[in-house]
């Protein structure tokens, strides 16, 4: 799913399987990230949004019914403005 949405947005990304990791182990790759995908199709609380956020990543998340009270969608010359 990431590469699909990659290649629909131009984007050239490096996408690594990770199986089942240890919440340490994920906070260390937060750490290393400048950006966080969440392409998830349903999550309960949102623990990868909050988490990465609080490791100082950007999250960019898709449209989850629990995100919508943690985050403001960004509009189009917003998204544009960022990308410069």
């Amino acid at each position: 799913m990431a590469r699909s949405v990659a290649d629909r947005a131009g984007l050239s990304v490096s996408v690594k399987p990770q199986g089942e990791l240890r919440h340490e182990r994920v906070l260390d790759l937060f750490a290393s990230a400048k950006i966080l995908v969440g392409l998830s199709l349903s999550d309960g609380i949102g623990t990868a949004l909050l988490d990465s956020m609080a490791m100082g990543v950007i999250p960019v998340q898709g449209l989850l019914a629990v995100m919508r009270g943690l985050a403001n969608p960004v509009s189009r010359s917003t998204k544009s403005q960022l990308m410069r």
